[in-house]
């Protein structure tokens, strides 16, 4: 079990906004779109989280 102060143990960082790709594989008419969102979680101080063992 992991316990956290939220306002000082993680931050999420965002490297990009939303991302849209699209393609069409002619020979069977076919459309795909992608969507990507890089996301990560950095830690501000390691004394903010607490990880407990039961």
């Amino acid at each position: 079990m992991t316990i956290l102060d939220k306002a000082f143990a993680v931050v999420k960082v965002t490297e990009n906004d939303v991302t849209v790709e699209s393609d069409k594989l002619i020979s069977k008419q076919w459309d795909r779109s992608y969507i990507t969102l890089n996301v990560d979680f950095a830690i501000l101080y390691k004394d903010a989280r607490v990880v407990v063992q039961i």
